[in-house]
């Protein structure tokens, strides 16, 4: 589909499930997966943001060992992601979720732009779970099982991973299970 020919959405209209085309751009319409920069997951039309899920998926684990840091109380994937990559580089680790996150470079994605986001970020996704399996669904990504890896960790060092497939079901796991995850942007409105 070429771009005049998709329905272009205003930024009224901007809610979960829609396709960031990464010019400014967003439609519902369904689209070439190469053609999208991310799937709109939230929007805070008061900061003039919004939060996008990258058209990329992959099975990770979290770190290979366990890297001892708490992340709990910080709600930035983006801060979130870097603190774990200096710690995991101070303690030789490598953690490769976050590594595929920050490395990651698509449709006006360079590499650094994205990152793995935080339990409260994947709150988001959870709470747009519908649209958003639809929207992944229109641009060929079924070959998930729907899981998603944070930059979560909490006092006991697990990681927080959310699932969309079975709804609730969400919990704390070892850093080494291999898990689903989408890197992350922050959409300027």
């Amino acid at each position: 589909m070429l771009k005049n020919q998709i329905n272009l959405l205003s930024y009224a209209e901007i809610k979960a499930g829609a396709f960031d085309l990464g010019d400014g751009t967003f439609t519902y319409d369904e689209i070439c997966r190469n053609k999208v920069r991310s799937i709109v997951v939230s929007v805070d039309e008061e900061k003039g943001k919004a939060l996008g899920l990258c058209p990329v998926q992959t099975m990770r684990p979290f770190c290979y060992w366990s890297l001892p840091v708490q992340t709990a109380h910080i709600t930035s994937g983006k801060e979130a992601t870097a603190i774990l990559l200096a710690e995991g580089e101070h303690y030789g680790l490598e953690l490769s979720a976050a590594k595929f996150c920050v490395q990651y470079e698509g449709l006006g994605v360079k590499a650094g732009e994205a990152f793995l986001p935080t339990r409260t970020e994947l709150e988001h996704v959870a709470r747009c779970a519908g649209s958003l399996l639809t929207a992944m669904h229109k641009i060929g990504l079924h070959h998930s099982d729907n899981t998603f890896l944070s930059s979560t960790l909490n006092e006991e060092f697990n990681v927080w991973m959310q699932s969309l497939s079975y709804g609730a079901v969400t919990g704390w796991f070892y850093q080494h299970r291999t898990f689903g995850l989408m890197p992350m942007i922050e959409i300027t409105l």
